[in-house]
């Protein structure tokens, strides 16, 4: 059993299952990597002392600073074309997701931008990009759903088992975005 950090983790991993029992992804793993994206920076100096010989002091100005995105997703080729496009193609993006050797990175987020860390992801992601040359997806549930399907568990909720609330309109099931997309 995994520990979710937020609902949306969790409405995320209902969702990858049902690409995993369908045959769409191979595997998927929450937390799996953290990226070092800078060191801790420090200055030395010298601390005058009356009576014994001066000491050498450190003091940091920058801590170190790491970045983990939620969730690694590597598709099964089924899943090309349908649900991702690797960027390294070179073809007009026409999937939801995108991905770099049949792997994406996902950071989850909610609708609701709290305390504005949308804007903080946006440039971790950046940078993960400038010196890991991955890219990171920001991918939100509700939109992801309106767009592919609704996997089964969400349309009940968390705690009483009734029918959800939706906040978008195109419910779908798996079979059902499969079919159209193929016509």
């Amino acid at each position: 059993m995994n520990n979710f950090d937020s609902n949306e983790e969790k409405y995320i991993d209902w969702y990858l299952q049902t690409l995993v029992n369908n045959g769409y992804v191979d595997k998927y793993e929450f937390h799996y990597k953290s990226y070092s994206l800078s060191n801790k920076v420090t200055y030395t100096w010298i601390k005058p002392m009356k009576r014994v010989e001066n000491k050498k002091m450190e003091t940091t100005v920058l801590h170190p600073h790491s970045y983990t995105p939620d969730v690694h997703v590597w598709w099964n080729d089924n899943a090309k074309n349908l649900f991702y496009q690797n960027i390294e193609d070179n073809e007009k993006i026409t999937s939801l997701f995108f991905a770099i050797n049949n792997i994406s990175i996902w950071e989850i987020k909610g609708d609701f931008d709290f305390k504005n860390m949308t804007r903080l992801a946006t440039l971790n992601i950046k940078w993960v990009m400038k010196e890991y040359n991955e890219y990171i997806q920001i991918v939100t549930p509700n939109k992801v759903f309106n767009a592919t399907f609704t996997p089964e568990r969400y349309l009940l909720t968390d705690k009483n088992f009734t029918p959800r609330k939706l906040k978008y309109k195109n419910v779908r099931t798996i079979r059902e975005f499969k079919y159209k997309v193929s016509k």
